[in-house]
Formats: structure tokens, C-alpha cells, sequence
């Protein structure tokens, strides 16, 4: 089946580090933010954490992006134009004052045929903080489709393969501090891609489609963290069923006897961990080695030097492992700007994936 994507998709995640005056006076977004437009311009799908609402509207002036989809702006356009990319963006608080999370997507490639949010508390639906949180966390995602030739699209019957090599989810968080609630998040975002992925079945009335599900972003934890565990397998290697009980049986949830669900279990996308992700450290009490560095608390506010390889890495693409894609290459980005300095606190991966 011919569609437009003939090579690769090249997806990513970004913290871009929020504009603060904390930065100064060498790594302010006004010394940055061109190599961060240099390094969104990359790729095919990209999600980004940590904005301020600023920074997503120079993002959206130097991409010349015509079509916002944003619940909170107008969306009445007087002129259509053709339209290279989309961004689809949510604040934390439902306020300009919160924390950005967007999804940029290129539209000669990809449709967006569903977007939404959730928060990552007992009150998924409206801004909120749960579970020790320190604010407000979120989940924004889009469902995209790629696109085909319309000769294709209208005598082709849709198929299960067809469905699962066409469509597929992108998902992308910035997790709390708090232990207590990156775990609960983990638990919550397997809980919402279970109940998108029912409803897609539904929508085609086809059980059993293998529909690909990415998860990234920074989860404020590393590859030997419990929370890494649950966001991969819903429960960690490391705690007996007993411990899971006790914890669910205290946050005021169920523990299930049967299996967890194959359908959400994820895979990560990255196996080579030599190059840290996380590079924001300021005080050598901060450069940790991975193996120690499980479920710690990070410091709220990361300023100084950026130019310094040590840390760790936080930021992660995972996929459903019954995805039906062939991952060609995952990589941390490593560029720098013209002072050669890193463009953010965190260095964006990117990962090279196609359909089988």
C-alpha cells in the first residue's frame, strides 16, 4: 500500500527548558531559541514540555504556522493556506500562566484526527493536582493518521493491517517530583491509552488492531526507576504482588489478579544510555551516576553552566511493543549553540521508525 511516507518518520521529544530570568545571563531564550527552532525543524512529529506560552508563539511565528489547534484561541481563519505543520498545545492550568506541553506534526505527512488532554490526578478532566503532586501535571495527545493518496483511501477497505500501519497515537507528559505521583501517572496514562485504544477497535469494529502508542517526554526519573517499570509493564519487577496491593489498596484502586494488559505493555525505543539527556546541573552533588539515581527528587530549579556532558538521563520514547513498526534509529541530539552551549536543560531525543 503506497502512502506519503516513503522514507523513515523521524518523531522526538524536547524539553526546551521554560523562558526564566533564572538563565541569565548566558542561556536566556533569546540565546537559544534558534537552535531550538533549528532542532524542532528536524522532524516529522515532535512533542515539547516545559514552555511558557511565549516561547510556543515564536515557535509558531518562525514555523509560519498558519493552523493552531488550541481550545482557548479563535479558530477562524479568514485565509486557508497550504499548511506544512500543525501544533496542538495545552496548558497545565488552563491558564497562559502554566506549563506548555505541544505537539507540533508535519500536515503533508499527518492528519490529526483526534486530539484531547487529561490531568494526571483523581480529577482527570479539569486542571488539578493529586498524589503529593507540586502542581498541576497533564497529558496532552494526538491520534494522527498518515496520509494517503486519495485514490487509495476511497477503494481500499480497510483492513487490520491497514488500520494499525496508518494510525497511531502520540502521547507526551512532563512528569512531577514526587515519586508518589509519577507512579500514579504512569498507572493513569496506561489507563487512558487502554480506553483510547477499546474505542478505536470500536470505531472500526475490529477487535485485536495492534494501534502504536508513543509515550514521551521528560518522566523526571531514569531506566532503573519503579516508574520506569510501570509506565512499561503497569507494575516493577522489584515489588512483590503484596507491595503492589498495599499501594493501590492506598491510593483507593484494585488490585487485579489476572495479567496486566499486553495490548499497552511499552517498549523503550532507546538501549544506549552513555549520553545523558538531562545536562541542567549546577553542583557536582547533582551529577549522579544512573545506577544511584532511581526514584530521587530533582531540585525544582535548574540553573547555571550548561556545558557540561555529566548527568543523567530523564526523557524518554516509549512505544506498545505490539506496535507493527521496524525502529531504525533512536539518538540523543547533541547541538549545541553558536557559544556552545546547550540549547535547553534537557538534550531532545529523536527516534527513526517505519511501518512494516
Amino acid at each position: 500500500m503506497e502512502n506519503k511516507i516513503e522514507e523513515g518518520i523521524r518523531i522526538g521529544t524536547f524539553n526546551i527548558r521554560r523562558d526564566t530570568l533564572l538563565d541569565g545571563p548566558y542561556d536566556l531564550w533569546k540565546q537559544r531559541k534558534k537552535t531550538c527552532y533549528e532542532i524542532i525543524e528536524t522532524f516529522d512529529i515532535v512533542a515539547v514540555q516545559d514552555a511558557n506560552k511565549n516561547q510556543l508563539n515564536d515557535i509558531i511565528e518562525h514555523l509560519q504556522i498558519k493552523d493552531v489547534i488550541d481550545n482557548s484561541e479563535d479558530e477562524t481563519n479568514e485565509k486557508k493556506k497550504l499548511i506544512e505543520k500543525k501544533i496542538y498545545y495545552e496548558s497545565s492550568t488552563g491558564e497562559d500562566d502554566g506549563e506548555y506541553l505541544g505537539i507540533i506534526y508535519n500536515t503533508n505527512k499527518f492528519e490529526c484526527i483526534d486530539q484531547g488532554k487529561f490531568w494526571l490526578s483523581e480529577e482527570r478532566m479539569f486542571p488539578s493536582k493529586s498524589w503529593e503532586a507540586t502542581r498541576e501535571r497533564h497529558v496532552i495527545w494526538c491520534k494522527l493518521k498518515v496520509k494517503q493518496n486519495k485514490d487509495q483511501e476511497e477503494e481500499e477497505e480497510k483492513t487490520i493491517d491497514q488500520i494499525a500501519r496508518t494510525e497511531f497515537f502520540i502521547f507526551t507528559t512532563h512528569l512531577d517530583e514526587s515519586e508518589r505521583s509519577r507512579r500514579m501517572a504512569s498507572i493513569t496514562i496506561r489507563e487512558m491509552m487502554d480506553k483510547m485504544l477499546m474505542t478505536t477497535w470500536e470505531e472500526h469494529e475490529m477487535d485485536e488492531i495492534p494501534i502504536a502508542f508513543f509515550v514521551m517526554g521528560d518522566f523526571n526519573c531514569t531506566n532503573t526507576s519503579i516508574v520506569y517499570d510501570y509506565f512499561l509493564k503497569g507494575h516493577s519487577p522489584n515489588e512483590t504482588r503484596k507491595q503492589r496491593g498495599s499501594f493501590h489498596s492506598n491510593e483507593g484502586e484494585t488490585d487485579s489478579d489476572s495479567d496486566e494488559d499486553e495490548d499497552i505493555d511499552m517498549i523503550d525505543t532507546r538501549t544506549d544510555y552513555r549520553t545523558p539527556t538531562f545536562t541542567g546541573y549546577s553542583e557536582p552533588k547533582y551529577n549522579m551516576d544512573a545506577s544511584t539515581f532511581r526514584d530521587c527528587i530533582l531540585p525544582k530549579t535548574i540553573s547555571g553552566p550548561r556545558g557540561t556532558s555529566e548527568g543523567t538521563s530523564t526523557d524518554f520514547i516509549l512505544v506498545t511493543k505490539r506496535a507493527p513498526i521496524k525502529l531504525h534509529e533512536c539518538e540523543v541530539v547533541e547541538t549545541l549553540t553558536p557559544e556552545k552551549r546547550f540549547p535547553s536543560t534537557h538534550r531532545p531525543i529523536a527516534l527513526t521508525f517505519s511501518f512494516k
